[in-house]
């Protein structure tokens, strides 16, 4: 070994201690010395470039990943890291081209295939997501995440059967993932099956009490399973854990009726007439209104909130 290399590669070991302990400051500083004495030392540009990442400056991470292509064309973790750069700014058309280029060099790069899915699950061409999501558990038949996407884009799909599979498997490898969980719920829900469903809400819940979701998911299964005062108690624990989820105490109102009160009008009068009200809440605010009108028979007023409420198709009723 050339003992003008030994310093640096015994400081490289210390900055990959320090970034291991994610103490991220030295790490730093320990590759900034190392760039001093070699500009050209990939590994230093790499650990930076993630450093910067995880801090969410990617114009600093583009940077340092581009000198690290330079140096290396054909480095796949220095192009598939800068196509998560473009993927975590939204510029999808950008991320693909890099993630591309990694599949010509790799077609079996495991990150690649699997964030190309991602993004294509994102584009809503659910084909593509299909194949890149199928092809990512194929080539690591223990990545959780990846059963998970694509039991998301079988979900969308109506494959139903085949989204069970996926978020089972999900969970088999990886039980802690609550929307694998929760998402299993939903699709047994889809078929039919109320007791599968109710247990899949529950497990979600025991990992996640504090997630509205679930609870509300859970709340409509027992409504179906005719459940009733179940029912109300996970729509009121809906409630707790989102208070101004606005969905919670429209579809809790459909079992008590006295949670229309006054101090629930005045709540969302006020939040409608803020400067910055979501879509979701304004438009089950406006649903809210409307059942306030139709309990004092004023019928204009009425379909005035309905209409108010319907101006998001996807939030229709």
């Amino acid at each position: 070994m050339n003992k003008k290399n030994e310093p640096l590669k015994m400081t490289y070991m210390r900055a990959l201690e320090s970034y291991k302990k994610q103490d991220y400051k030295n790490a730093e500083t320990y590759c900034y010395k190392i760039l001093s004495i070699d500009a050209y030392h990939i590994e230093s540009i790499l650990m930076l470039a993630s450093i910067a990442g995880g801090k969410k400056d990617y114009d600093q991470a583009k940077e340092l990943l581009t000198k690290a292509i330079e140096i290396q064309p054909k480095n796949t973790t220095a192009i598939h890291n800068l196509g998560t750069c473009y993927k975590e700014l939204k510029k999808f058309d950008e991320a693909k081209k890099y993630y591309d280029k990694v599949l010509k060099i790799d077609p079996k790069h495991i990150n690649a295939n699997y964030n190309l899915g991602v993004i294509y699950y994102e584009l809503k061409d659910l084909k593509k997501a299909k194949n890149y999501l199928k092809k990512t558990t194929e080539l690591q038949k223990n990545y959780g995440i990846a059963f998970f996407s694509l039991g998301n884009v079988h979900a969308d799909l109506k494959e139903y059967y085949d989204a069970i599979s996926c978020y089972q498997k999900a969970i088999e490898i990886n039980s802690r993932i609550v929307g694998a969980h929760n998402n299993l719920g939903l699709i047994y829900r889809a078929v039919n099956d109320l007791e599968n469903a109710v247990k899949s809400y529950q497990s979600a819940i025991k990992l996640r009490p504090k997630h509205g979701g679930p609870h509300h998911n859970l709340a409509l299964a027992y409504k179906e399973l005719g459940k009733f005062d179940q029912s109300i108690e996970s729509h009121q624990k809906a409630i707790e854990c989102e208070p101004e989820n606005f969905a919670h105490y429209y579809y809790l109102s459909e079992l008590k009726k006295d949670i229309l009160n006054l101090d629930l009008k005045n709540k969302v009068t006020k939040y409608l007439s803020s400067n910055n009200p979501t879509n979701k809440d304004s438009a089950f605010g406006n649903y809210l209104l409307a059942k306030y009108e139709r309990k004092e028979k004023n019928y204009e007023k009425e379909l005035k909130f309905l209409i108010e409420g319907h101006q998001n198709p996807l939030l229709r009723l």
